[in-house]
């Protein structure tokens, strides 16, 4: 996992940690108020955001509010308003789990890449970077992400998409 923005590989993830970095008071996290997707409409197909629900014993749960269409194109699945542990999600919950844990552990950015195969046998190269946002500015209240896609095949027919 990459902690810091300079580690970053991904350009258009720039803007958005920029965002995040001038919101972030000196104490505390950026507000969600203080978001609007409409002021990043290039990252707006591949941002999602998510809700993290708090229950007893500390336990989460994630649920995505808004899911952008490049990301359910991409993996081949409508996301928006279900949970991490959906079982049509269920192959990745581990994983997303552990980067959002990540990320509200250390109240930063978490920013990864993966490979993933989709259903229909097209496997998927992408770098994800998420950030934590805050309902009032201290707890992690929500997880705002945007997946960049470097490389789609298709295994079926053995070419690029």
């Amino acid at each position: 996992m990459i902690k810091s923005l300079e580690e970053c590989r991904n350009k258009k993830f720039l803007e958005l940690w920029s965002w995040w970095e001038k919101a972030c008071p000196s104490k505390g996290l950026p507000l969600r108020s203080a978001f609007d997707p409409l002021d990043h409409p290039n990252l707006w197909p591949q941002m999602f955001i998510c809700d993290v629900m708090y229950y007893y014993n500390n336990k989460r749960k994630f649920i995505y509010r808004y899911v952008g269409g490049a990301i359910e194109k991409a993996f081949n699945i409508s996301c928006t308003g279900r949970a991490v542990d959906d079982p049509l999600i269920e192959d990745n919950k581990d994983l997303i789990n552990d980067q959002f844990e990540e990320c509200i552990k250390d109240r930063r950015p978490v920013c990864c890449w993966h490979n993933f195969v989709n259903e229909n046998n097209r496997e998927l190269e992408f770098e994800l970077i998420i950030f934590p946002i805050s309902q009032y500015g201290d707890g992690v209240d929500y997880i705002i992400g945007v997946y960049e896609f470097s490389k789609a095949w298709n295994h079926k027919q053995k070419r690029l998409y």
